[in-house]
């Protein structure tokens, strides 16, 4: 769709290129779209990549298949979008089971539509050859393949993002048939990206701004009408969204949290400029961080948006209303998937402008060889997640081991917890989906959007019986129930069991909230001690072990009983030997009887030591 006259754009020329190595690229093309197909396919293992927000969704669509409705560890949820959840449970209604691996094949088909969506979008508008480009550097970015294969909205996302531009470009197109399935495209797409994640708004307020400019400022009707599907599409959503009743569009979890943050955007900007710069960017870009050279590479990214904007204003200025949301919500770079074809596409711009006076030859080469590091630095992040997915037992692998101790922990809580009691403990959605208990989070609580002097008061409201530490554990992903831990606001009482593994220790134990009569973040630093049953000094020996030791402590008998007749038949001998040797004249009885073994004049009493002179005397 035009979007408008440009205000004097500059000129294109430099995008005009026709070489041998363009003529590569679009020779080959299909070549590489089934090459992406491959490497996009060949981490699948049919395996959970165990996460917060995966446990989430599953957690509620375990519940809406059960008839509980839409609600996670015992209470109603307002956080996650529906779109997830009520997918996962249709799979789980027409598989009859809870098994992921059909889930993970709609993930994979999700990211093959976004690869062959890219490519159309960005041909409808560039050169066939930067298609190719954009498409194979988003088919080959680590972040991309790695979430076709997570039980996470960013793929169903992405392709809704991906259909609702390309339905935009497609309408008022010469094409017939591209105008027939336009809108189509185009409200199907809205309604896919509005269902699954909060950064929808990013692409709603970039169509909206499109629209009101073409409608002032080029009077143009089919802006309108976009408005108009875009409306219908919010409304539609309000209306089917299980999280509230009525049109309210935020009132949810993530709407209320940007609100309440959004008036400290100042301090918030300040805090995550420079790590949103330096580290998530580059590294959701180049899989890497990049260290020294991570500014210059941002400024060629930015720099490149800068330009889709200034020709193509709906798609980038979706990276920029991304960032400044960034800066005050979130820190996590895979939530830039929905902006990378831009990025890529900004990332060739730049440097076809940059290399314009180069001769043919060593443009042709410049750029073969930025295009290819940036691919290549993702090929290494791609073999760090081929070897987490298929590399020995999975478990061991995956994020180096680290979930193992919660799945010995919720089995743990399984068996000691009853169903209506509440446990406060670390990786809450984690526990309570493998669990099936009441396990809950500050986040849960209403701590992220409470006020800090009614922590203890939220956390009392929901009555919590049972505790999992240690205080680490907590601080890790929970610092405002870790701060209340410690300062004896949630104090264990009483030791139930522990988990022990080479990644850290786990603790179960009952607990009380003791609600403070002053300000809870004056009180000390005490974090109360448990008291665990001391474990014995010597570990219980395995089956193995104990026939072991008894076969050892056997042959130490029988070898001590050898040892014991030898002594015996050498002491009998010798005593045969010595009655041999003695005399056969017996004593006279006036004689006195000698001993058969010589005595030492040191071991006789004194009072006999004339008694064996004398005898010594005559026996001489």
């Amino acid at each position: 769709m035009t979007e408008g006259k440009s205000l004097s754009p500059p000129s294109d020329s430099f995008m005009t290129l026709d070489t041998p190595f363009t003529q590569w690229l679009v020779r080959w093309r299909w070549v590489f779209f089934c090459l992406l197909g491959v490497l996009v396919v060949l981490p699948f293992n049919g395996q959970w990549r165990i996460g917060l927000d995966s446990a989430l969704y599953r957690g509620v669509a375990e519940n809406l298949v059960n008839g509980k409705g839409y609600v996670f560890a015992g209470l109603p949820q307002r956080q996650i979008y529906p779109g997830l959840p009520f997918l996962l449970a249709g799979f789980h209604k027409i598989t009859g089971d809870n098994n992921i691996v059909p889930v993970l094949i709609f993930m994979n088909l999700c990211a093959f539509g976004v690869i062959l969506g890219v490519y159309g979008l960005i041909r409808e508008r560039f050169a066939t050859w930067i298609a190719v480009v954009v498409t194979c550097g988003v088919g080959l970015n680590v972040r991309f393949i790695q979430q076709a294969h997570e039980i996470m909205t960013d793929m169903p996302f992405l392709l809704g993002v991906v259909l609702a531009m390309l339905g935009w470009e497609w309408i008022g197109h010469n094409d017939r048939r591209k105008r027939r399935f336009a809108y189509m495209f185009f409200g199907v797409g809205l309604f896919l990206a509005a269902v699954m994640r909060p950064t929808f708004w990013v692409l709603a307020l970039a169509l909206v701004v499109t629209c009101v400019w073409n409608v002032f400022r080029y009077r143009h009707k089919t802006s309108l009408i976009g408005l108009g599907v875009l409306l219908g599409v919010g409304l539609l959503f309000s209306v089917l969204d299980p999280r509230f009743v009525g049109i309210n569009l935020l009132k949810g979890g993530y709407e209320r949290e940007f609100l309440s943050l959004v008036v400290q955007f100042q301090e918030r900007a300040q805090m995550n400029f420079l790590k949103l710069l330096t580290q998530e960017l580059p590294e959701s870009f180049f899989a890497e961080t990049l260290t020294y050279f991570a500014f210059p590479a941002v400024t060629l990214i930015l720099g490149g948006s800068l330009m889709v904007w200034w020709r193509k204003p709906l798609w980038g200025m979706q990276v920029f209303i991304l960032l400044l949301v960034m800066l005050v919500l979130s820190d996590v770079p895979r939530y830039l998937l929905m902006v990378l074809p831009t990025m890529w596409l900004g990332y060739v711009l730049v440097l076809l402008w940059l290399t314009q006076r180069f001769k043919p030859k060593y443009r042709d080469w410049t750029l073969f060889t930025m295009f290819s590091l940036v691919n290549f630095l993702n090929l290494g992040g791609y073999a760090r997640l081929l070897y987490e997915q298929h590399y020995g037992n999975f478990l061991d692998t995956y994020r180096d081991g680290s979930f193992r101790k919660q799945i010995k922990m919720a089995e743990l809580v399984r068996q000691k917890v009853p169903e209506d009691a509440v446990v406060v403990g670390p990786h809450a959605n984690i526990l309570a989906y493998l669990s099936g208990r009441q396990v809950r989070s500050g986040r849960i609580m209403g701590l992220e959007w409470g006020a800090v002097s009614k922590y203890p008061r939220l956390v009392a409201k929901h009555n919590p019986t049972y505790l999992i530490g240690p205080v680490n554990e907590l601080a890790a992903k929970d610092k405002p129930v870790a701060r209340l831990v410690s300062v004896g606001v949630i104090r264990p009482v009483a030791f139930i069991g522990k988990i022990d593994d080479p990644k850290g220790t786990l603790w179960l134990t009952t607990c009380e909230v003791v609600i403070p009569e002053t300000l809870w973040t004056q009180l000390p630093d005490t974090r109360p001690r448990i008291d665990m049953p001391r474990p014995s000094r010597r570990p219980s020996l395995t089956p193995e072990e104990i026939a072991r030791r008894e076969l050892k402590a056997r042959r130490a008998r029988k070898e001590l009983r050898a040892r014991r007749e030898r002594k015996a038949i050498r002491a009998a001998r010798e005593a045969a030997r010595q009655s041999a040797t003695q005399p056969t004249t017996q004593p006279s009885s006036t004689s006195p009887i000698l001993p058969t073994q010589p005595v030492s004049r040191w071991s006789v009493p004194l009072d006999r030591l004339g008694a064996l002179w004398i005898n010594d005397t005559m026996t001489s």
